[in-house]
């Protein structure tokens, strides 16, 4: 570990504006350090913040900001992988959202394509440049540490998948084997199918496929199969062989050394098997997570974004404030800008957004749109904001009334201009329910109040909901929402 570049980079830290906005004393800096000083190997390499936080008992949302605060200052570099959602393999891994691919990818593991959305297929890590960790783990070296490399920490997979699998792969040859060639290396593969079906050959470094299709052919003899590797992947994607002995000749023609998975369950298996036993997946940094962080908005975006971003979120709780002023009109100067006024007021309530882990999305005048990974997070600032305006107004201060809507709905992230954007029917319900909301109301939609957690923090906060109907403009116009009072 280079423990002289990691203090050059605690002052760094200490030295970015954004530093102190980020919510957290020095100690707690300091005690990240700590931490990365006794890390080795494989645990500098795809680092999960969530997990990093809850192994050393740092607030999520403060480990968050501290790995977004040392991207910042070259400590790290950002790790944007799509995750496969059946089998958790990392399919492809991009340094920045402006290479990520746009609509679907396909994970040569389970020979399936899968839609790119922010919320559960996008896996945001960090990584250690070996400048700094002064080492470099060589994922091609053995099974463990291939799978390290490519799979997700974050995925469990259930007692019951693997015991199927292990039963359905039963033979004389493990489920899974694994061949490491070096640059113009040969391997000899030997496959003992005792059942139609495929096994599939897989690197993960191109994301290549190459699959022996296995018949029962008694009239064949045993079959011998040439396969060279390329920087690009394999020279083919299939071949067919009868049951029974095949001998597979691969070749390493590419530039490098590659690592090769051998499979025996077929695909299709393979999808039916998750299907009945899906596996699940502890926290980790998604896209989406990342997007609603106001750190990563204050530090990268809009840089860090590309000018065609088009992202899909399935789920984004939105809120839209409307704050008055003390004698219940709009804090706005006469010519449209901001007013001191506004200013303090939008001062005010972001930073009541940003304590609930949220982010801003749009502001004009003393309005706010902020937006937040659960339901929950977004009722919580709500309640703080009029909470918030009353004492400012009872202090004498700028305050009074607010004008609230939240709302959870699939949205597409884009990028406006020098900002991050949202856009979908989402948006247009929350500006509907904003417009609805009479000053010290809170309009919720049934998306919100369906959450079980978001109706049990408004009884407990003193807040009743009466719900009628509303029409919106489109197809299936007619909603049901709530206003809140106490």
């Amino acid at each position: 570990m280079n423990y002289r570049f990691l203090e050059e980079k605690i002052d760094d830290i200490r030295g970015l504006p954004q530093y102190a906005d980020c919510g957290f004393d020095d100690e707690t800096l300091i005690a990240f350090f700590r931490v990365l000083e006794d890390r080795r190997g494989w645990e500098l390499v795809r680092i999960n913040p969530l997990a990093l936080a809850e192994k050393f008992d740092f607030r999520p949302d403060d480990a968050v900001s501290l790995f977004l605060l040392g991207a910042k200052v070259g400590l790290f570099a950002f790790e944007w992988s799509l995750l496969c959602p059946r089998c958790g393999c990392r399919e492809r891994t991009y340094g920045s959202l402006r290479a990520l691919d746009r609509d679907v990818f396909r994970c040569p593991l389970c020979d399936a394509e899968e839609a790119v959305a922010a919320d559960d297929r996008l896996e945001v890590s960090f990584t250690m440049p070996p400048s700094a960790s002064g080492e470099w783990p060589d994922q091609v070296v053995s099974l463990p540490e291939y799978w390290s490399y490519f799979f997700s920490t974050s995925v469990d997979w259930t007692g019951e998948l693997l015991d199927d699998f292990a039963r359905r792969s039963a033979g004389p040859q493990p489920p899974i084997r694994f061949v490491a060639l070096p640059r113009g290396g040969k391997a000899r593969i030997r496959l003992d199918a005792a059942r139609a079906g495929a096994v599939g050959l897989v690197t993960l470094e191109t994301h290549s496929a190459f699959f022996v299709r296995m018949k029962d052919d008694a009239n064949r003899p045993p079959a011998a199969i040439d396969l060279e590797y390329r920087d690009s992947g394999f020279d083919r994607r299939e071949a067919f062989a009868p049951l029974g002995p095949t001998e597979i000749a691969l070749a390493n023609r590419a530039r490098r050394a590659v690592g090769c998975l051998i499979g025996s369950p077929d695909p299709d298996f393979l999808r039916s098997l998750v299907a009945a036993h899906p596996p699940s997946f502890r926290p980790f940094c998604s896209g989406k997570l990342l997007l609603n962080h106001q750190a990563y908005r204050d530090l990268f975006a809009p840089d860090d974004l590309p000018d065609d971003l088009s992202l899909k979120i399935d789920d984004l709780t939105i809120l839209r404030a409307d704050p008055e002023g003390r004698a219940g009109s709009p804090v706005r100067s006469r010519g449209g800008g901001d007013s001191p006024s506004a200013r303090r007021l939008f001062d005010l309530l972001a930073a009541v957004a940003r304590a609930h882990r949220g982010a801003i999305e749009r502001r004009a005048g003393g309005s706010i749109t902020a937006t937040f990974n659960a339901p929950l997070d977004g009722i919580r600032a709500a309640v703080r904001m009029a909470a918030g305006l009353e004492e400012s107004a009872a202090a004498g201060e700028d305050g009074g009334g607010i004008r609230i809507g939240l709302h959870r709905g699939p949205v597409v992230a884009v990028k406006a201009g020098r900002r991050l954007d949202f856009f979908g029917r989402a948006m247009n319900v929350v500006s509907r329910l904003l417009d609805l909301a009479d000053p010290g109301e809170i309009r919720l939609s049934e998306d919100v109040m369906r959450d079980e957690t978001v109706a049990a923090y408004l009884r407990a906060s003193g807040y009743s909901g009466v719900a009628e109907e509303i029409a919106l403009p489109g197809p299936a116009n007619m909603v049901t929402v709530y206003s809140c009072r106490r």
